[in-house]
């Protein structure tokens, strides 16, 4: 092939491939490792899931173990988040059904300081719901 067959070729070949990839295949979820979707949650209440600990801890265990250390250097807890309102360390997850929850976020500490304050030097999990109280 000439030069200029060439590239025509390859600026269709990019094209296809980012069309393919930018969407999942019908019946898979978009996975985001920072968040947990609203399609995500429904898929576990199906599976009789119905709070946010048990979900975080079958779908994103990672954010469970990142409670080691944050901006301060010394071993800490995440804080718990529903939409703005604190309600204290990973083990609140427990008591936030699933019934109302949009999505679940995980932020880092810089990001959690940005958006909570100061004191949230571990990291955040946020728990949005569909009310937005």
């Amino acid at each position: 092939m000439t030069t200029t067959l060439l590239r025509p070729a390859a600026a269709a070949l990019l094209a296809f491939a980012v069309a393919c990839g930018s969407n999942p295949p019908p019946g898979q979820v978009n996975y985001d490792r920072n968040r947990i979707n609203s399609t995500e949650i429904q898929e576990a209440l199906s599976r009789n899931i119905t709070n946010a600990w048990d979900l975080v801890q079958t779908s994103r265990p990672m954010w469970l173990r990142q409670s080691a250390t944050g901006l301060g250097g010394s071993a800490q807890q995440l804080v718990v988040f529903e939409n703005t309102i604190r309600l204290g360390g990973v083990a609140a997850l427990r008591n936030v059904p699933l019934g109302n929850v949009s999505a679940i976020r995980f932020l880092s500490p810089s990001e959690a300081g940005g958006e909570f304050g100061t004191d949230v030097n571990y990291g955040a999990i946020q728990i949005i719901t569909n009310t937005g109280r």
